[in-house]
C-alpha cells in the first residue's frame, strides 16, 4: 500500500472487492457512453428519445450499482490508524 501524506486513517480492501470496484468503474464509463449525445451534438441539443437506455433500465442498473457498492463497503475493514501497519483483510 502506498503511503498517503496527511492520511489519518487507512482502509483495507480485499482483492475481490477491489476487482468489483474496477468493474463498477468500467460500467460507469459504459453507461456514460450509452447516455451521451450523438457525436457533434451539444448536450443542450440532445433529443430525449435518442438514448438507448429506458428509465426503468436505468433504475434497475442504479439499484444494482448501489447494492454492489454496499457489498464493497462491507468488505472493507477499517478505519485503522495510518501509523500502524494495515491489517490483513478479515481482521
Amino acid at each position: 500500500m502506498t503511503d498517503v501524506p496527511h492520511a489519518k486513517n487507512v482502509y483495507v480492501l480485499p482483492a475481490q472487492a477491489r476487482l468489483d470496484l474496477i468493474q463498477l468503474r468500467d460500467h460507469l464509463h459504459f453507461m456514460r457512453q450509452l447516455t451521451e449525445p450523438a457525436p457533434g451534438r451539444a448536450p443542450a441539443e440532445a433529443i430525449p428519445h435518442e438514448h438507448p437506455m429506458r428509465a426503468d433500465a436505468m433504475a434497475w442498473w442504479f439499484s444494482h450499482l448501489a447494492r454492489d457498492l454496499g457489498r464493497i463497503l462491507e468488505a472493507a475493514s477499517g478505519p485503522h490508524p495510518a501509523t500502524s501497519p494495515a491489517p490483513s483483510p478479515g481482521q
